[in-house]
């Protein structure tokens, strides 16, 4: 679970705001999809406003990349107020984006296919979950990053997915850590791979512990590509005059493009097909923080 995730819902908890499972709506009148980013363990999760008549359900599922989906919410007691106030403090550290619902029925597709290769069960609240916020039942399906990211480029003009576009799109990976909150839970656990000191330390770890898990790395940033696609929908409906999500898109970093779902895609693509692993500056990055991180441990 990610861990700003996990401590709000323990922090409602506690406060009272006892997460119970909603009883059975009628068909939802208006129905909010967000989804965060993916940290550095693989969390990322999916949050669900729906409106009924005189009621609000907030739901909220949680997903481990490699393991499986984790837990499934349902609160009817926050109110849109609650649910507004508890997305914006998600939003101050996990980045959130606007979704729609084929991703979180993909997300949950492939959270049920990974549990059952990894031997763990789904949510007991997740049929629930999916009955509240309107989605069929969902049967297990892998989705391969390459296939997500080649559904994501594919119709794109050519010069948005060209190798100009692939080297722009890297360089800009550079900043991400000054534009997303994701880049800062990105590193590698222990140094102890890598015995060498000094300047060439970030090569050693770059070379001996990020190369080798280069397509776990490109896998999470294809579905931070895919959630963040929702981005662009988002910002149509917001022309057209419809109200956007509360708290998706908010925080300390600043709003993102409704097109950055583009470098994100490339980029993952360069983890994926082998583009030398030096010429990628967010595997730099992580590098870095796999230093960084195990300095204070």
């Amino acid at each position: 679970m990610q861990e700003p995730v996990g401590a709000a819902i323990a922090a409602s908890r506690g406060q009272g705001g006892h997460l119970r499972l909603a009883e059975g709506l009628a068909p939802a009148r208006a129905v909010r999809f967000m989804a965060t980013g993916c940290d550095g363990g693989g969390a990322q999760s999916v949050f669900v406003l729906v409106d009924e008549a005189d009621r609000h359900v907030f739901a909220a599922l949680l997903m481990k990349h490699g393991h499986g989906l984790r837990e499934a919410i349902l609160q009817d007691d926050l109110g849109p107020a609650g649910s507004a106030e508890f997305l914006a403090g998600i939003a101050r550290t996990i980045d959130l984006f606007d979704a729609s619902p084929d991703f979180v029925r993909d997300l949950i597709a492939h959270g049920l296919a990974t549990g059952l290769a990894a031997g763990e069960p789904s949510p007991f609240a997740l049929l629930n979950f999916l009955d509240i916020v309107g989605l069929p039942p969902i049967a297990p399906t892998r989705l391969e990053p390459g296939t997500i990211v080649g559904q994501l480029l594919d119709g794109l003009p050519e010069e948005r997915r060209s190798e100009a576009a692939t080297t722009a799109a890297l360089a800009a990976s550079a900043t991400w850590a000054k534009v997303y909150h994701f880049p800062a839970s990105w590193f590698e656990a222990g140094l102890a791979a890598v015995r060498i000191s000094g300047k060439k330390r970030q090569g050693a770890v770059l070379a001996r512990m990020v190369e080798p898990r280069r397509a776990i790395w490109g896998e999470r940033l294809a579905w931070i590509a895919k959630a963040a696609r929702g981005i662009e929908a988002a910002t149509a409906e917001a022309k057209a005059g419809e109200a956007a999500p509360a708290g998706a898109g908010r925080g300390r970093r600043r709003a993102h493009a409704p097109d950055a779902w583009i470098d994100l895609a490339l980029v993952a693509r360069a983890f994926l097909d082998g583009t030398p692993i030096e010429d990628i500056p967010l595997a730099a990055g992580i590098a870095r923080q796999t230093i960084a991180a195990n300095r204070h441990r």
